[in-house]
This record gives structure tokens, C-alpha cells and sequence, in this order.
């Protein structure tokens, strides 16, 4: 919250100055470093869901979460190219693989929900699971 909350507090108040894209249309930083930020933290949100009875660990595949944590990086990264460069080829290109990464990304968060539901604790956590 303290992130969010600096992040849309600077932004409100114009205390930061904006980057420019290759076209000149300003970007406001802060909102790439508030996703960057909340991101990773529902990545790991998501992640520890279901894991109330596991005994050794509250998330149980953590390669998974970094696994996904790559791929977010990738549609950050990417996402953050493709904003800069706008629509020249090689700003295409980013989009392209900023789709690719967010596919992956939804691939592990669909993983991780399953392993939360086998290892789920009552009826209501797999029923709350299956609706994410």
C-alpha cells in the first residue's frame, strides 16, 4: 500500500518529471515501478494461497514463483519497450513478446492455483481457489 499510495501521491502532485517516448508523449515512471512492485507481491499472494495445511512451508514450488517472476519481468520489460519505442517494428516486436511472456505468466498463476487446491485445507478454499 505505501508503494501505491507514493506512487499515485507523486503522480497527483507532479513531483517527478515524465521520460519521454520515441514519439515525445510523456510516461509517467512511477506507474511502471508500482506494477513492477504489486505484481511480484500477487505473483506471491497467489503462490501461498491454499498452503494453510501445509506444515513445511507456506508456499510449496518456489522455482514456480520464480519461474513466473521471470516471466513478469518479461512483460514488464518487454511492455516497457513497446511503450517507449510506439509503433515502429521493433516496438511490434515487443508487444509481441510482452503477449508471449503474459501467457507464461498465466500458465504458472493457473499451476500454482492447482497445487493450492490439492493442498487445500476445507471445501471452501477449493471453491474460493477455482473462482481464481
Amino acid at each position: 500500500n505505501l508503494v501505491c499510495c507514493s506512487t499515485y501521491g507523486a503522480c497527483a502532485l507532479d513531483i517527478f518529471p515524465y521520460f519521454q517516448t520515441i514519439d515525445g508523449l510523456p510516461t509517467e515512471f512511477f506507474r511502471m515501478f508500482l506494477w513492477a512492485n504489486t505484481t511480484t507481491i500477487m505473483i506471491l499472494t497467489i503462490a501461498a494461497l491454499g498452503g494453510s495445511a501445509n506444515k513445511n512451508a507456506l508456499v510449496p514450488d518456489w522455482k514456480l514463483v520464480l519461474r513466473t517472476w521471470m516471466w513478469d519481468w518479461g512483460v514488464f520489460s518487454a511492455g516497457s519497450m513497446h511503450h517507449y519505442l510506439g509503433p515502429t517494428p521493433i516496438g511490434k516486436i515487443m508487444f509481441m513478446v510482452a503477449g508471449y511472456c503474459l501467457y507464461r505468466v498465466f500458465l504458472n498463476i493457473g499451476e500454482m492455483t492447482e497445487q493450492s487446491i490439492k493442498s487445500a485445507a476445507t471445501s471452501h478454499e477449493v471453491s474460493s481457489l477455482r473462482g481464481v
